[in-house]
């Protein structure tokens, strides 16, 4: 048999599998997972690693349990992570790209995948607003944050490119608010600056950073005898989905002469849709833009990007001069490896490019708009019953709330602990996937997001009337 027929072998094998996992989770009574414990799933799926071959039979065995056993991200009701799983045609993206199986270092290796990225970058720098702009993909959000901070500090400060950090006397220091992701810190002590070069920017009552309080922070740095030169703004953030004021957040940028990124890894969608990308105002004044397509295109994991707005930014910081074996004058521009420190890089841009000709422009734009109606509708529903409440007012697509019945009001502890055990039992039972998040000032609550255009006002209805049911299952069991 031949590698062409053995591939259309096991397409053939692996079609109806996958059809049934697709049939399965569209039924009404599907659940979210057939939850089990670590332990238990180490027992069903009894690991073997064999010297000889157990072909299609043995991997089929191990393909069946993975599929029985996993979060199914594209069930409607999975409303935990800021993903819905993939559409029907990234399916077949992720498929092509793993026919392909190369990488996106030189031109040589992956022609037709390298204009393509570029074309892709074009269109979405325009789309965001630079006008001339560049970016490329990244393997994940977190990646793009750590990308663009590089990027500002290689460029603000060409000598650590060689020297490091300790060539400067001047600590230098990064601002993000308080609601931002986490990866943002993590780059910093990633990057050698530590994490104590990160100050932490409070926000007002909607989530988004006080742009105020940005502004006397850099001024302390600077008295300091430090050196502010990177701010992080977030669209959409991650447990209340606010949005920084991009306008403002530039204006002290240029102030200060900082370096403006916006984390739009979450919500950056909106600048899809007509009716909601004026939350993205402001963001063409960015040095810096992150975004996922698969957190609301259901676009396959992961396709990430990073754009610029100046076009040489990657290259300038990035690249190295030394690396003669691998890179050559001819292909300078095409060679997209000289844009970040990594070698490796998968064709990730196929999957957003290939779902855009799928799908087009209008049905994205679909997609975000009922997320964000999702949200409205169950915020709704909330004002409407005395049991459940709002901890937060919504601003896209992630709902905070807490259900409260009667006999647990007047405590915020009993209120907590309640909404904790609702979450935990919710997961075993794997009817719907929601999370849960605390803080101080509200004990343990629940956070939904909406992502999926699968999700309908049905299923919404279903879920309060669900966290409802569990309440009182566990309120009558503890008597």
């Amino acid at each position: 048999m031949s590698e062409a027929e053995e591939v259309q072998t096991l397409l053939a094998q692996v079609s109806p599998v996958i059809y049934e996992y697709w049939k399965d989770t569209e039924k009404s009574d599907a659940k979210v997972i057939d939850h089990k414990t670590p332990e238990e799933l180490q027992k069903l799926l009894h690991f073997q690693f064999p010297r000889n071959s157990l072909g299609w039979e043995g991997a089929n065995e191990y393909i069946t349990q993975l599929l029985q056993y996993s979060t199914r991200t594209r069930h409607p009701l999975f409303l935990d992570k800021l993903y819905p799983g993939t559409n029907p045609i990234g399916v077949i993206s992720e498929l092509i790209t793993a026919v392909l199986n190369t990488n996106l270092h030189v031109f040589k290796v992956s022609p037709v995948i390298t204009v393509t990225e570029l074309a892709v970058m074009k269109n979405l720098s325009s789309l965001f607003g630079f006008k001339d702009g560049d970016g490329i993909t990244c393997p994940g959000g977190s990646f793009s944050n750590m990308l663009a901070l590089l990027t500002a500090r290689n460029l603000k400060f060409p000598s650590i490119k060689k020297e490091g950090n300790r060539s400067r006397d001047s600590p230098l220091v990064v601002f993000t608010s308080d609601q931002a992701h986490y990866s943002i810190k993590k780059s910093c002590m990633v990057l050698g600056m530590g994490t104590a070069s990160l100050e932490i920017v409070p926000s007002d009552v909607d989530g988004a950073m006080r742009v105020d309080l940005l502004r006397t922070a850099i001024q302390e740095a600077k008295d300091q005898g430090k050196t502010p030169f990177f701010v992080n703004a977030t669209a959409g953030t991650t447990v209340r989905g606010a949005y920084d004021s991009f306008s403002d957040i530039s204006e002290v940028c240029r102030e200060f002469d900082c370096w403006f990124h916006i984390d739009a890894c979450w919500g950056g969608s909106a600048i899809f849709s007509s009716k909601h990308k004026h939350l993205m105002s402001g963001c063409e004044t960015a040095d810096s833009i992150a975004w996922n397509a698969h957190k609301m295109l259901g676009v396959p994991i992961q396709t990430s990007i990073l754009l610029m707005k100046d076009n040489q930014a990657l290259r300038r910081a990035n690249s190295l001069d030394d690396i003669t074996y691998l890179f050559h004058d001819d292909d300078y521009c095409y060679d997209l490896g000289k844009k970040t420190f990594m070698c490796g890089r998968r064709g990730d841009v196929l999957k957003l490019y290939i779902s855009w000709l799928y799908y087009g422009s209008d049905e994205f734009e679909s997609w975000v708009d009922k997320a964000f109606d999702n949200a409205a509708y169950l915020s709704q529903l909330i004002d409407q019953e005395n049991d459940f409440e709002m901890l937060y007012g919504v601003q896209s697509v992630n709902v905070c709330f807490n259900y409260v019945p009667e006999h647990v009001k007047s405590s915020r502890e009993q209120i907590s602990e309640l909404n904790k055990k609702i979450e935990e039992q919710m997961t075993r039972e794997g009817e719907i996937f929601i999370d849960s998040n605390s803080s101080q000032d509200t004990g343990m609550y629940f956070r939904v997001v909406f992502h999926s255009p699968l999700t309908s006002h049905a299923h919404i209805d279903h879920l309060l009337s669900s966290i409802r049911k569990t309440g009182e299952k566990l309120a009558s069991n503890s008597e």
